[in-house]
């Protein structure tokens, strides 16, 4: 029941609650909330405070039905969300439809298709040699495709212009950049350490 109602009313728009914050506001990711009416914020909050409980949850990601799932958290941001939207509107790559977005309390809500399957790494030893050549051929196809999409302004950053996040990168940072160019990124990379001049 929750699904469906949030899927008749969505529709595109910036709105919060006065108690609410943008990802702007907070000066991280600088993303927007997405169908983020009155209602739908309504519906969710309703839906974690009602069904935490008794749903089952995977980390930050608690699954509020069978084909909805909501991901909740201090260190989740909104440009997760239009990452999303924008790899569901501009490619074939398979990602879920995030229903809506939006920040309530110092946390980030991002309501989303639950779709069901299982992590690669979790049977990859089980998969027969045929199966895991399928696997590395969509994955491949899937990189191939994102690397075909052109950087806005040739910049580093989330898809709406922001910082990013990489839990690999061995920083003290929550977050990082935006950066002009990829030289200023990969001067980042190796921690502020330039180039060394050519030898005379």
């Amino acid at each position: 029941m929750l699904r469906r109602r949030m899927r008749m009313r969505c529709r595109p728009t910036t709105e919060v609650h006065s108690r609410g914050t943008t990802e702007a506001t907070k000066g991280s990711s600088y993303s927007d909330p997405i169908n983020s009416t009155r209602l739908n914020r309504f519906l969710v909050l309703a839906g974690v405070k009602l069904l935490r409980r008794f749903r089952p949850s995977w980390g930050s990601v608690l699954f509020l039905a069978p084909n909805l799932c909501v991901k909740i958290g201090e260190h989740t941001h909104l440009s997760e969300a239009s990452t999303m939207h924008f790899i569901r509107e501009n490619t074939s790559i398979p990602v879920p439809k995030v229903y809506c977005a939006f920040r309530w309390r110092g946390k980030a809500y991002i309501a989303m298709e639950r779709i069901s399957g299982m992590p690669a790494a979790a049977s990859w030893e089980r998969l027969p040699e045929r199966s895991r050549e399928r696997l590395l051929g969509q994955l491949r196809e899937i990189i191939d495709e994102m690397r075909k999409m052109p950087a806005a302004n040739g910049k580093i950053s989330n898809v709406d212009g922001g910082s990013l996040y990489d839990c690999r990168l061995p920083s003290s940072l929550d977050r990082f950049g935006p950066f002009e160019n990829t030289q200023e990124f990969h001067t980042f990379l190796r921690n502020s350490i330039e180039d060394a001049p050519p030898e005379h």
